[in-house]
């Protein structure tokens, strides 16, 4: 190779000109070519060509200088590398270039000589890069690959690569794919880079030793150069990835997420890797073959694959062709293992992957809008009650084939507040958040069920996964785009277009839709949060229901959430990848609870916690009976901590309640400001705290100092009883519309005095970029319902009439029969049926609290 950029040829030119104006023309040294030349061009004698030298050489100088200058705008490539073919076609042009001007033999000599010269060598060698010079792409990435801890680097690059950059790079597939992505992204920010200011921020982050290695290749010219480049032409997109592996182990290396990958397209990818004489006939026949998953057939595929590469013999050749087949899918995943696999054996990379894996800038920049919204919100919704735990969600139990038999055990265990049970049945499973989305056997497009009860984290689970997405790719799937639509909206729930799902409308909304739809999905993660808010019409026929059958946007994967009781229909589809369901704390973990949330003090706390760990496993080893939680700190509030353990462990009762996190974190409330005593009911729990939260809401706005010693609901002076009834009466109208979300306008109707905070009682957020209000929760929403339907004893019979059988009110009414103690006639129907359901009052003579379904 030859850098125009370093021209010495001048100097050669002159001593060898000066040479030969010192010997005769016909001397032992002179060219058999200029012989020829004098030949045929009737040359004159050798004393009058030495007589025209000068004249020669100056115009032999301003010709070279301009054809140079020509040469380097029509044939050399943009890296300033030429090769002999690019030379063979700079002489053609000399040639033409000559013709024009005439015939002169002394002139053709020296032109031709000096190109003999310029390829003989007699000009240094292509140095690569250079430490003042611009990084070129390839070099980057191939030079960076090895960084394993890059985000630093990129912070320190200078030119104002930010964190918001760093989370969007980091959604590539590979290393190489995202230094490529951050070469791209630090040009765009910062045009005069250099090799300096890369050697310099690897230095910043204490990357010594790379940034030597890196120093002495741009400080070196022949540093980290092979032979075989001087006969190629680099250019920006060539991969220069070395060889890391042979063909066999490569492939080997990716079998596990191409058999996935091509499940998911199985017939067009065994179509076109037969046509291209791939794959023989009888495999691409066994793939049409009906009663075998797509999973099981794309699994012999890759055996048969595996059988021709080994078989081959070009077996390099071979997966090279297969590289080229997958990325012809223009599907993502393929072609980001295809892009793999080619860098691995240091192949270029086609050009038609750059438009398959990166996405549009539009679908990008909403993406990422969504990043820095999911970043920014908290995982816990609401701050009252107040937060408790590290994961307001608990545990997640991954629910495999279940018979009736197996989901009426587990529903008993639930509702005696044993969820260890739950783990341990037949097939279950506890598994990690990151899990929930792990690709199946079958299908790289999921459906996945998370249910539980009230309480027990469903929504917060989706906010944990929006924010995990939000700082980077998850763990076992990428998504270009996650979208959390929560069906208590009206608009989500009637939505008829995918554009309708967008809670955050921009302009590039509808570009972004068509991009999605155009692709079935793929690469669209959308979180439907709230099943059981839905109308049962809706459950049957709306774009939410038809997304998670797979009648539209079969490529996209799917979490939807609801409370058990309306699960049954979800978990009966043919389409469903996984049953997750959220089990809450267990009963160690509520102990550690109750204990980091009352002693703030986080040093003191742990303390606690392994002083009576080590109790625990001391009394266990000798002994049966329950220990009691003790403590030696002087600490007021590990005081607090270790009398609530204790009193939980005698009242079992409302302990089975504490795995639902939304409950714990009400009756560690509840117990500290009732002065450490327990409710004796869940109704009474949910009515302590809609007291305390008055309370609270009295003591912010100080609307009146004596009214900070409220007894109880039932004795609120009418300041506080009329706001009350009016927030009821809301509660009830909107959940017998299945409406759980208000604007401001539908809450017009309701008096100043209430519009003042809603008593607390309600949040206010931003949907459609419109402000939205809603209950803290959607179980305080059913208790005041009930509260008001408790006060209106004409009304109790009618709504029992019209919604037993109404999934959306079988929280209420077991709060209603909580209120009323069952003692009116119209529960007299429900007292004889084995039915678990309303019984919510504790007494020493009832079933205690059982169920939070």
């Amino acid at each position: 190779m030859i850098d125009v950029s370093q021209w010495r040829a001048s100097i050669g030119l002159w001593n060898y000109c000066q040479a030969a104006s010192s010997r005769p023309a016909n001397g032992p040294h002179s060219h058999s070519f200029k012989a020829a030349v004098d030949s045929k061009s009737g040359s004159t004698t050798s004393g009058e060509k030495t007589s025209k030298l000068p004249a020669a050489l100056s115009l032999i100088v301003s010709l070279l200088l301009s054809l140079l200058r020509y040469m380097k705008l029509i044939f050399i490539p943009p890296t300033g590398i030429i090769t002999v073919t690019v030379m063979i076609h700079c002489l053609q042009s000399l040639v033409l270039f000559i013709a024009t001007i005439g015939s002169s033999s002394d002139l053709i000599y020296y032109l031709v000589l000096l190109l003999l010269l310029l390829l003989s060598g007699d000009v240094e060698l292509n140095p690569g890069p250079m430490i003042d010079d611009q990084p070129s792409c390839p070099y980057f990435a191939r030079y960076l690959e090895p960084l394993v801890d890059w985000e630093p680097f990129a912070l320190c690059l200078p030119g104002g690569i930010t964190q918001l950059d760093v989370d969007i790079i980091k959604t590539k597939g590979s290393s190489y794919l995202r230094m490529e992505a951050l070469h791209k992204r630090w040009l765009q920010v910062n045009p005069t880079t250099s090799w300096r200011d890369v050697i310099n921020a690897l230095k910043q982050c204490k990357e010594n030793e790379l940034a030597r290695t890196i120093e002495d290749k741009v400080t070196d010219p022949t540093a980290g150069r092979s032979t075989n480049d001087d006969m190629e032409v680099s250019t920006s997109d060539a991969n220069p990835g070395p060889i890391t592996g042979n063909p066999k182990d490569i492939l080997r290396t990716h079998s596990d997420k191409l058999v996935h990958a091509i499940s998911v397209n199985l017939y067009n990818v065994t179509d076109a890797l037969y046509a291209k004489e791939l794959i023989p006939q009888q495999t691409k026949e066994e793939a049409h073959v009906l009663g075998i998953t797509n999973y099981e057939k794309s699994s012999k595929l890759m055996n048969v694959i595996e059988q021709q590469l080994e078989s081959s013999l070009n077996p390099e050749q071979y997966l090279i062709d297969i590289c080229h087949v997958l990325i012809n899918q223009q599907h993502r995943t393929l072609t980001d293992i295809a892009t793999s696999i080619l860098h691995q054996l240091g192949q270029s990379i086609p050009d038609n992957v750059t438009s398959i894996s990166s996405i549009p800038d539009h679908v990008q920049g909403y993406a990422d809008n969504m990043r820095q919204h999911y970043k920014h919100q908290p995982i816990v919704a609401t701050d009252w009650p107040p937060r408790i735990g590290k994961d307001f969600f608990g545990r997640l139990a991954l629910v495999e084939k279940q018979d009736s038999t197996t989901q009426a055990e587990s529903a008993w265990h639930l509702l005696r507040g044993q969820v260890d049970e739950t783990v341990k049945l037949t097939e279950n499973k506890e598994i990690s958040v990151e899990d929930v989305l792990q690709p199946t056997d079958s299908s790289l497009s999921l459906r996945v069920v998370i249910d539980g009860p009230p309480g027990i984290g469903k929504t917060t689970l989706c906010r944990k996964l929006l924010n995990m997405w939000s700082n980077g790719p998850l763990v076992h799937q990428q998504y270009d785009l996650v979208l959390y639509c929560p069906l208590r909206n009206s608009k989500i729930a009637t939505a008829t277009t995918l554009a309708d799902l967008f809670v955050r409308q921009r302009y590039e909304v509808p570009m972004v839709a068509e991009w999605f739809e155009k692709r079935n999905g793929e690469g669209l993660l959308i979180i439907f949060d709230g099943w059981d808010e839905l109308s049962e019409q809706l459950r049957q026929s709306s774009l939410a229901a038809s997304i998670i059958c797979k009648e539209k946007l079969d490529q996209c994967s799917v979490i939807v959430t609801s409370r058990s009781y309306a699960s049954s229909s979800l978990l009966k589809m043919d389409t469903l990848s996984r049953h997750v369901q959220v089990i809450g704390f267990s009963k160690e973990e509520i102990s550690t609870v109750i204990i980091q949330t009352l002693q703030k003090d986080t040093k003191l706390a742990q303390e606690l916690i392994d002083e009576n760990t080590e109790q625990d496993i001391i009394i266990k080893s000798i002994a049966k009976y329950k220990f009691h939680f003790t403590t030696t700190q002087s600490s007021k509030d590990s005081q607090l901590a270790v009398k609530l353990i204790n009193d939980l462990k005698v009242r079992n009762d409302v302990q089975s309640l504490c795995y639902v996190p939304l409950v714990c974190s009400m009756v560690i409330l509840v117990y500290c400001k009732e002065g450490g005593n327990l409710p004796t009911t869940l109704t009474q729990l949910y009515e302590n705290f809609i007291l305390q939260t008055i309370r609270r809401h009295v003591k912010r706005h100080d609307i009146n100092p004596h009214t900070c010693t409220l007894g109880s609901l039932s004795s609120l002076p009418s300041q506080l009883a009329k706001p009350l009834q009016e927030m009821c009466r809301l509660a009830y109208t909107n959940l017998a519309n299945t409406r759980m979300t208000f604007s401001s306008h539908q809450l017009q109707s309701l008096s100043e005095a209430v519009k003042e905070d809603y008593l607390g009682l309600m949040t206010r957020f931003t949907e459609y970029d419109e402000e939205k209000y809603q209950f803290l929760h959607l179980s305080i929403q059913e208790f005041l319902a009930a509260w008001w339907i408790a006060k209106h004893e004409k009304k109790r019979e009618e709504v029992f009439k019209d919604h037993f059988d109404d999934d959306h009110f079988r929280m209420c009414l077991r709060f209603v029969a909580g209120l009323t103690h069952l003692e009116h006639e119209s529960y007299q129907h429900v007292r004889g049926n084995d039915c678990l359901d309303l019984r919510l009052v504790i007494s020493p003579t009832s079933i205690r609290i059982l169920k939070l379904e």
